[in-house]
Formats: structure tokens, sequence, C-alpha cells
């Protein structure tokens, strides 16, 4: 399995909280942090301690690597503002990132429960608990959280392909097909998927169906590392 989707989904960790900041908030740090000029958004934060300018000053601060910082900016708001769940959702975040899954489990499932926290935050926290279970080595449980942020957006892009990923890595390779085929169908040109759903296809015995996929692969991105991984097992079964 390449490392890349596992690069591809912690970016996804690491940047869905700086949407959340900056969909709730006018003001001038948070216009700063959307354009990624985290030193005047910090400028524009001294000595600001309303809760929503807290949440974005530890995301400036995660923006800039200093976890430890950020994870203290995120806790101490937390424990101000309990009604904050993106500044909640923030701190498992930079716990996944500490290498600390199972206090970022528990932050992930506190969001979860929450009945009143909107569907979509709801569905993220779900797919991060998946992630720290995931890192935790429990497989089963990652799939099983996944399917859960698929039961609120079942045509996350984010979930399918992730879940795709988990139910590869156990073995269950015509129910990862049918993950990666689902995202196919919002996003056709995938290279990523069209590699994945190719090599599960091998896997689950439809030989044929792997060889269409894997030579999409390599035509439509010749020059990528997809392309590449494509092009080893079009020539080991040749």
């Amino acid at each position: 399995m390449p490392s890349r989707l596992f690069i591809f989904f912690g970016l996804i960790a690491a940047m869905a909280p700086l949407s959340v900041a900056s969909a709730q908030s006018c003001s001038p740090a948070a216009w700063y942090l959307a354009h990624g000029d985290t030193d005047r958004a910090l400028r524009a934060l001294a000595g600001v301690t309303d809760g929503s300018e807290t949440n974005l000053r530890g995301l400036a601060q995660m923006q800039k690597g200093q976890l430890d910082a950020a994870l203290a900016t995120f806790t101490r708001g937390a424990e101000e503002n309990p009604g904050s769940f993106e500044t909640r959702f923030n701190r498992g975040v930079v716990l996944l990132r500490l290498g600390q899954p199972g206090e970022a489990a528990r932050a992930f499932e506190e969001i979860w429960s929450e009945k009143e926290v909107r569907p979509s935050l709801r569905a993220s926290a779900a797919n991060h608990r998946a992630l720290a279970a995931e890192r935790l080595e429990r497989l089963e449980e990652a799939s099983a959280w996944l399917d859960r942020s698929l039961e609120i957006e079942p045509r996350s892009p984010d979930a399918l392909l992730y879940s795709g990923v988990v139910l590869e890595k156990r073995g269950r390779f015509a129910e990862a097909g049918k993950r990666y085929r689902a995202y196919l169908d919002n996003d056709p040109d995938s290279t990523v998927a069209m590699l994945r759903f190719g090599i599960v296809a091998h896997r689950a015995g439809h030989r044929d169906l792997a060889v269409k996929y894997l030579r999409q692969v390599a035509l439509r991105s010749p020059d990528s590392q997809e392309a590449v991984e494509a092009r080893k097992f079009l020539v080991m079964w040749e």
C-alpha cells in the first residue's frame, strides 16, 4: 500500500479545521490565516482572549508546526468554551499529529456524541476517529467509524477513499472495490482511485477489469507515481 494515500488523508486532517475557522470568522486574523500568513495572524491575535480568536491562534500555531503550543491553546479554549466544537475538533487533530491517537480518539468520540454538532463536523470527527483507530492498528474499528461517517454523508469522497484503503488493508477486496467505484462515480478522473480499484479487482479475481483500469492510469497520467505502480502490475502480468 503506497504511503501517498496516507499522506493525502493526513493533509485532510490538517487542513479541514482551517476551513471551519475561516468560515466562522471575518476577523483580520482569520483572513491572514486563510491566506497562509501565520505570522501576521498571530500578531493580530496578540492579547486577544475571545473564544473564536483562541481557536484561530491554535490553528496558526499548528500551521507553523508549534504543536505543543497549539495543543495548549486548544485545550484552554475547549475548557473555557466547551460549546466550541471546532476548538475541540482541532484539539483532536493536534493530538493525532503529536502521535497520541488514544487521546485523539477520545476527543473525536466526544464530538461525535454531541447531538447538536452539525452533521458535517460529526462526519469529519468520525473520519478522524477512524484515522486514530488505524494508528492504533484497529482496522475493523476504523472501518466501523468510516461507515458511520458515510451514513451522514454517503457521497463523501474522503470517507469513500479512506474506507476503501482500510478495507483493502483488511483483505476485503470486493468491498474495497465498491468504495473505490463509488468514489470514481464522483470523480471519474482520479488516478489514485483508479489504481486502487484496479489492484483490488485483481486481488478479487477480476484480472480483465484490473488491466482495464491500470491501463487507464498509465495512459492518463504517465509520469505520476500511480502510473509507475500501475505499470509494475501490467508488466508482471504480461
